[in-house]
């Protein structure tokens, strides 16, 4: 087994798992068997405008229409767009339940330090870059470019030397003269681009983490890939599901109640409107008062629950009852904030409102990961 505090895996077993470990805390996990789709882009046939719903329903294939807002319209096509019109579309969010996917007409052609945007223009850079020369230096390089379309330079740009720059460059490029190419053949709908997780795993990691793997096949290709080898590790003995410290936290995924480390405990009950959790503070009370009590067990919880939304996966409203206490609210809304921090969906710490309860918001995507591998189990079981 390997011993690092900080780290990316790739875990091949019974089910295949991609994710992060901090210490012995599980702080990223995806289902490597688990359809995608959000990144990927599609040529769709418009079949319904609803004006008064400033929406369209578009086929891209799957059983269910997909949901195009207005918001997500280029502007060009905000009041021309009409059933039958051919366009291009990127998946925003996965079908979810009997809901068909959202998608936008701004799609985005993506590496592992750029980002390409054919319908926008201009140079954005990432805020983790660093200011000052190497910040400059890439924004010198991107512009000396003169393209016609938005670039994106990553995070994990920094330090690349030009010349890979430019060959990641020429070969978004091609992909995106590719995508045009497309745009008048048939058939339609047709899947043009996709990413499916193990491709947007390695796009989206930190590229200075180190990655360790199981499987030999899956070292030969990361090597095959470019990833530096000092940060490549294969151990055949490595197993996120195997180990018990680990496998507890996977486990814990498909229970309601989790239990705290001062022997208090929050309970998570999904409902179809929104998932509320609340927050017991248990028998033992260590000698503390109950204030204090109090405190710590909404710290606590604060981190547990951010941390079950993220594994999990799940997204919409949350409301949280907190334990009573007489510290400032700002300071638990705050503490919320900093364990969202770093979560690629994007979320909204509303904190304590009228009623008195703790309310949140987190971008919907797909279905949760229990769900996910639980379709799995019974695949496999066909």
């Amino acid at each position: 087994m390997v011993n690092l505090d900080r780290f990316d895996f790739i875990d091949r077993g019974d089910m295949d798992f991609l994710g992060q470990v901090e210490g012995e805390d599980l702080t990223r996990l995806e289902l490597l068997e688990d359809n995608q789709w959000v990144g990927n882009i599609y040529r769709a046939r418009v079949d319904k405008v609803l004006e008064g719903m400033e929406c369209a329903f578009v086929d891209i294939g799957f059983k269910t229409n997909a949901f195009l807002p207005k918001k997500f319209m280029r502007p060009e096509n905000k009041e021309g767009l009409k059933a039958g019109d051919t366009i291009f579309v990127e998946v925003k969010k996965t079908p979810l339940g009997d809901k068909g996917a959202t998608v936008s007409m701004d799609i985005s052609i993506k590496g592992e330090d750029l980002v390409l945007l054919p319908k926008s223009q201009g140079i954005k850079l990432s805020k983790k870059l660093d200011r000052g020369g190497e910040r400059d230096r890439l924004e010198a390089w991107g512009r000396s470019k003169n393209l016609p379309l938005g670039l994106i330079i990553r995070t994990s740009a920094q330090g690349k030397a030009p010349a890979l720059l430019d060959q990641e460059l020429k070969a978004l490029l091609d992909q995106v003269e590719a995508l045009r190419r497309e745009r008048n053949f048939l058939p339609t709908p047709k899947l043009l681009l996709s990413r499916d997780p193990y491709e947007s795993f390695l796009l989206d990691r930190e590229a200075s983490l180190p990655l360790v793997t199981n499987s030999r096949a899956s070292y030969k290709d990361l090597l095959a890939r470019g990833l530096k080898k000092d940060l490549v590790i294969y151990d055949p003995d490595f197993t996120i599901q195997g180990t018990g410290v680990f496998r507890r936290q996977i486990d814990d995924l498909f229970v309601n109640q989790v239990p705290l480390k001062n022997g208090a405990n929050i309970v998570i009950d999904q409902t179809e409107a929104l998932t509320v959790i609340d927050v017991n503070s248990g028998k033992k009370t260590g000698g503390k008062d109950f204030s204090s009590l109090a405190d710590e067990t909404n710290d606590l919880a604060a981190q547990a629950l951010v941390k079950q939304i993220r594994l999990r996966n799940l997204s919409g409203m949350f409301v949280v009852d907190f334990l009573e206490s007489n510290r400032d609210p700002k300071v638990l809304k705050d503490r919320v904030e900093g364990f969202f921090k770093g979560d690629p969906l994007k979320s909204q710490v509303f904190g304590y409102t009228q009623m008195g309860l703790f309310e949140i918001s987190r971008q919907r995507a797909k279905d949760s990961l229990p769900k996910r591998i639980q379709n799995l189990r019974h695949r496999k079981k066909d």
